[in-house]
C-alpha cells in the first residue's frame, strides 16, 4: 500500500500537481475544436452575400467578390454539416481510445481539423458541395477527439477529483465559444487575410501547433509517464476505480439496456438542443430580430460562454469538496445540480419569447440560460464517469452521438419552423419549443438517473472508494489506506 512505502513517504512532496498540466492540455484540445465547430456560426453571416447588410464598415465591401452565394437554408444545412461527421464516428472513437489509448487518437484527429480549417475557404468559393464535405470530415474528428478526452479524465483524475476535472476541461471548451465570438467578430470586420478567411487559417493553425505539444506532453495513464513523482502516480492509481483496463470487453446489450445509461443519454440530448440552439443559432436570432451588427453580436453572443465558464467551475469543485465530506451521497448530488441548472436555464429561456423587442433583456436573458445550465456539467454531465469508468469513451461517444442527433434535429427544425422568413413570431415558437424539450429532460434523469457504477463495468465488482485525510493547516486532501463503501443512492 501507499502509506507502506517508506521511499515514498520521505519524498518532499510540493503541493503542485502533474496531472492539473493534463486537465488543461485535455482542455486545450476541446477549446481548438470548439473554435473551429462554432465560430462558422458567426463567420458564415459574414461569408454570405447578405452578411454586408448590417455592417457599416468598408472592409467587407472592398472583398465583396469573396461573399458565397448561398441561401438562408443552405447556410443551416452547412451549420449542421459538422454534427453529421460528429454522428459517425463519435461511438466507435470512443471505443478506440478505449483500446488503443488517447494520446494518438487526439493526435492525428487535430491534425486532420487544422489541415482541413486551412483550405476550407478556398473550397467554400468554389463549390458548395466540397466545403460541406470538408466540414463532415471535420466532424469525423471532432466525433473522436471529446470521447477520448473522458477516456483521459477516466485515467487521470483521482475518485475525488472527477468532477472538478471535468469541470476544468469543459470550461475551456466553453471558454472557446466566449473567446471566439469578439474574435470572429473583428476578423471578419477587418482586411486582414481578407477578412472572414482569417478566421479558417488562425484557428486551423491553432489546431495544428496544438497537435504536436499533446504528443510530446500527454501520455495515455498516468503509471506511463516519466514526468510524475512516485508520489502522484500512487496518488492517482491508488484512487482509481479498480478492475479499470483498456482490454476490457464491451457488453453492449448490458449497456444499453441500462435505465441509468439512458436517463444520462436522454437528458444528454435534450440539454445538447438547448446547448446547440444558443451556440450555432442565436448569432442568427439577434442579426434577425434586433439587426445587431456583426461586431457587436460577436461581442454580445460571447456573454454567455463567460457566466457558464465561472457557474462550471464553481459547479465542479463545489460536488467534489462536499463528497470528500461523506456526507452527501454521489446520485442524489448529480440530480440536485442537473435539476436546478436546467430547470431555471429552461425558465429563464422560455422567457426570452415574453420580452418583445427588449434588446438588453433578450441578451440577459440567453446570458442566465447558458450560464445557469452550467450547473448540469457537475450534475449529469460528469455522469459517464461515475456510471462506467472502464467504457467512459464509450458512453462519452454514445453521448456525443445523440448531442449530434440533437443538434441535427435542432438545426432542421429551424430550417422548417423559423425557415427564410425569420420573423420574430417563428423565433419565439422555436423558444416555447426549446425550453419545454430541455426541462423534459432534466426531469427524466431526475427520475431514472443514478451514479453509482454499473454492474456491466469490471469496476462494479471493486466498490471501495478511498478516503482522504483532511490537512487542518492548508485543507488539502491526502489518500490513506483506509476505504468506504460510498452510498450512492
Amino acid at each position: 500500500m501507499f502509506n507502506n512505502n517508506r521511499d515514498i513517504q520521505q519524498e518532499n512532496i510540493s503541493k503542485f500537481r502533474f496531472r492539473w498540466i493534463i486537465y488543461l492540455l485535455t482542455g486545450f484540445t476541446l477549446f481548438t475544436t470548439t473554435a473551429v465547430s462554432s465560430s462558422l456560426s458567426l463567420t458564415i453571416v459574414a461569408m454570405m452575400k447578405n452578411g454586408t447588410h448590417n455592417s457599416s464598415t468598408s472592409a467587407l465591401d472592398s472583398i465583396d467578390d469573396l461573399h458565397v452565394d448561398w441561401s438562408n437554408v443552405e447556410k443551416d444545412r452547412m451549420l449542421q454539416a459538422i454534427s453529421w461527421g460528429s454522428l459517425a464516428l463519435a461511438i466507435i472513437g470512443g471505443r478506440i481510445a478505449e483500446t488503443v489509448g488517447p494520446r494518438i487518437v487526439n493526435f492525428v484527429s487535430l491534425i486532420s481539423i487544422g489541415v482541413l480549417n486551412c483550405i476550407y475557404p478556398t473550397v467554400a468559393l468554389k463549390s458548395y458541395v466540397g466545403a460541406y464535405a470538408i466540414r463532415i470530415a471535420q466532424g469525423f474528428s471532432i466525433g473522436i477527439t471529446g470521447p477520448a478526452n473522458y477516456v483521459i479524465l477516466s485515467y487521470w483524475a483521482p475518485y475525488f477529483e472527477k468532477t472538478a476535472s471535468n469541470a476544468i476541461v469543459n470550461s475551456l471548451c466553453f471558454a472557446a465559444n466566449a473567446v471566439i465570438n469578439p474574435v470572429v467578430g473583428f476578423l471578419v470586420t477587418s482586411t486582414f487575410l481578407d477578412g472572414w478567411p482569417s478566421v479558417f487559417y488562425i484557428f486551423g493553425g491553432v489546431n495544428i501547433a496544438l497537435a504536436f505539444i499533446w504528443l510530446i506532453v500527454a501520455r495515455n495513464k498516468p503509471e506511463d509517464h516519466s514526468w510524475l513523482t512516485p508520489y502522484e502516480i500512487n496518488e492517482i492509481t491508488l484512487a482509481r476505480s479498480k478492475g479499470q483496463s483498456f482490454s476490457s470487453k464491451l457488453p453492449w446489450f448490458s449497456m444499453l439496456s441500462s435505465i441509468s445509461v439512458l436517463a444520462y443519454l436522454f437528458v444528454g440530448f435534450t440539454h445538447g438542443w438547448l446547448i446547440a440552439f444558443v451556440t450555432t443559432q442565436v448569432p442568427s436570432f439577434y442579426k434577425d430580430v434586433f439587426n445587431v451588427s456583426l461586431k457587436q453580436n460577436g461581442i454580445i453572443s460571447s456573454l454567455p460562454w463567460i457566466l457558464n465558464i465561472i457557474v462550471i467551475l464553481f459547479a465542479g469543485f463545489s460536488v467534489d469538496k462536499l463528497r470528500q465530506l461523506e456526507r452527501f451521497n454521489l446520485t442524489r448530488l448529480r440530480k440536485g445540480y442537473t435539476l436546478v441548472g436546467i430547470g431555471i436555464s429552461s425558465l429563464t429561456f422560455l422567457g426570452v419569447a415574453f420580452i418583445g423587442d427588449n434588446t438588453t433583456a433578450a441578451v440577459a436573458l440567453i446570458t442566465l440560460t447558458k450560464g445557469i445550465g452550467g450547473l448540469n456539467i457537475a450534475g449529469a454531465g460528469s455522469n459517464q464517469l461515475d456510471l462506467s469508468p472502464s467504457f467512459t469513451g464509450t458512453l462519452s461517444g454514445l453521448l456525443a452521438t445523440v448531442s449530434s442527433i440533437s443538434q441535427l434535429a435542432m438545426n432542421e427544425a429551424v430550417v422548417w419552423i423559423v425557415g427564410n422568413t425569420e420573423s420574430q413570431s417563428n423565433w419565439y415558437i422555436f423558444f416555447y419549443i426549446t425550453a419545454g424539450i430541455s426541462l423534459l429532460g432534466a426531469i427524466i434523469y431526475c427520475l431514472f438517473g443514478s451514479a453509482e457504477i454499473q454492474k456491466f463495468d469490471p469496476c462494479s465488482l471493486h466498490l471501495l472508494v478511498p478516503r482522504y485525510s483532511q490537512d487542518s493547516s492548508d485543507q488539502s486532501y491526502e489518500i490513506t489506506n483506509e476505504y468506504f463503501v460510498e452510498s450512492f443512492s
